[in-house]
């Protein structure tokens, strides 16, 4: 349980920073189209090469709430915070404490952050945070159709097949 836990909340900071960055670099950008939502991430570490799927029921609230928590990080952790558009793509720039080290990091977004779109971070960490001074993750997150039958909104479904209810929803 412990494990799930730790990625939840990893997710849950990454991939608010990454909606947030998206918001706040493109004034009025469309939110995330609802229903389900699959997330493939590639990241650096003890996994390495290994993907992991991550599933989200999405509606209008549990979207405003992920960008909501990602601009709650930016604001309580982050003492850089830059969102641009670098052409057609969006760049965020930021540094953010984690735990007792400091990440400097940077994410492009590409695509339509409505329906398909890839993110691409990269980090260092000064002290090294659990050993390691770089980190490198690459996320597609795309719509694929309506939720599953009896799935809530801003359910998210893990890999093994754990789920996190939203917070606030039964």
């Amino acid at each position: 349980m412990k494990q799930v836990v730790r990625i939840a909340a990893c997710l849950g900071v990454g991939l608010g920073w990454v909606f947030a960055g998206a918001a706040h670099a493109q004034a009025g950008a469309p939110p995330r189209k609802p229903g389900l939502w699959e997330m493939r991430i590639q990241a650096e570490g003890r996994r390495a090469g290994q993907e992991q799927v991550i599933h989200q029921c999405v509606d209008a609230a549990s979207d405003s709430m992920l960008r909501d928590g990602g601009r709650r990080t930016e604001e309580e952790r982050c003492t850089r915070y830059e969102p641009r558009r670098v052409g057609a793509n969006t760049v965020v720039d930021a540094v953010c404490k984690v735990g007792r080290s400091t990440a400097t990091i940077r994410t492009e977004i590409s695509g339509d952050p409505s329906s398909d779109f890839r993110a691409e971070t990269r980090t260092t960490y000064n002290p090294p945070l659990r050993g390691r001074a770089q980190g490198h993750a690459v996320m597609h997150a795309r719509w694929t159709g309506p939720c599953a039958p009896g799935q809530k909104p801003g359910e998210i479904v893990l890999p093994g097949g754990n789920t996190l209810q939203p917070r606030g929803r039964p």
